[in-house]
């Protein structure tokens, strides 16, 4: 999901019941309602990546696609202008289960990912600007997957775990502000993490919660992963509420664990989780995004056992009570 310039949700692709979808629809906060558009995709994607561009349009790229029966990762890219889906260049590398992120130059940064089902991490970046994509000639340590890639207040971008073919990480790293660089962070994390969320506190360090037993924080002074509490749900969605609590929503204790309702908050004061409430559905691979009135959109996922898949439609909101 992606917040429009006018606080509207945009919310594209994804995977249905007959395989990837190239349908997008608006979701109003003021009326809460949902809009299928009439324009569609120029290519039906799941996993892939959109963000808000500087003149207001939305960069879509990579993910996968299995509509012709196999699952193909894409390298292609287009650009939402509000009414219309437009091709813009393609990456040089297929993408999927990558992260993408905005430098202090407005230019856009496509980071680790792989090109297929059975392929390492990829780890050169790869960097959007008007059109073109240009492959950086860092590289990361290694390869990259089901990683998290958070953007320092300084610029900077704190890579961090993942899977480089299917062994999971507990190395991180940094590219500088200008993509131009990469270093190792001489501290390993704690855990070895995948599938996990990671977000910039309000005093500049990183929270990583997932895949591990226990949740962590990254110092940006001293760079060193200290422990943060025994709640790290694998596939979470983590958003920052408007005071920069975190909330930290849904997921399971493994991949193959039963899907969580349950929301919690993080108290970086005392480093404790506390019970936030729960969803009304049971969702894995859903979104969830912060909307412009500080309330928290949830939407969509899948719920599935070893035979079959549901995917929902449905959506929640989630709103903060004060005590």
């Amino acid at each position: 999901m992606t917040e429009l310039s006018n606080g509207k949700i945009l919310i594209t692709g994804g995977m249905g019941a007959s395989g990837a979808l190239n349908t997008a629809e608006i979701y109003d906060p003021d009326t809460g309602i949902f809009s299928q558009l009439a324009e569609r995709l120029n290519h039906a994607r799941y996993d892939h990546k959109a963000i808000l561009l500087a003149d207001n349009t939305v960069l879509l790229t990579g993910g996968s696609d299995n509509t012709s029966g196999s699952e193909v990762q894409l390298s292609s890219a287009e650009i939402f202008t509000g009414t219309t889906f437009t091709a813009t260049g393609s990456m040089a590398s297929a993408r999927t289960m990558f992260t993408l992120n905005k430098l202090n130059d407005n230019r856009i940064i496509a980071i680790g990912g792989r090109n297929s089902s059975s392929s390492g991490g990829i780890r050169k970046w790869s960097i959007y600007s008007a059109g073109t994509w240009t492959n950086s000639t860092a590289e990361l340590s290694i390869g990259r997957y089901s990683h998290s890639a958070t953007s320092l207040s300084d610029g900077r971008i704190l890579v961090g775990g993942g899977a480089e073919y299917e062994a999971v990480t507990y190395t991180a790293e940094i590219i500088n502000s200008g993509a131009t660089a990469v270093s190792t962070i001489a501290n390993l994390m704690r855990e070895d993490r995948k599938y996990h969320s990671a977000v910039l506190l309000q005093n500049g360090n990183v929270l990583f919660v997932g895949w591990g037993s226990r949740s962590e924080i990254w110092n940006t002074g001293n760079q060193l992963f200290v422990d943060a509490g025994a709640y790290s749900p694998v596939n979470n969605q983590t958003v920052l509420l408007n005071d920069g609590t975190p909330l930290v929503i849904g997921g399971s204790a493994t991949l193959s664990s039963p899907v969580v309702r349950e929301a919690y908050t993080y108290n970086i004061n005392t480093d404790n989780f506390s019970f936030a409430g729960r969803m009304n559905q049971s969702r894995q691979y859903f979104s969830a995004i912060k909307l412009s009135s500080g309330k928290v959109l949830v939407s969509g996922g899948c719920v599935y056992d070893s035979v079959n898949t549901l995917y929902l439609q449905t959506a929640e909101i989630y709103e903060a009570t004060s005590n």
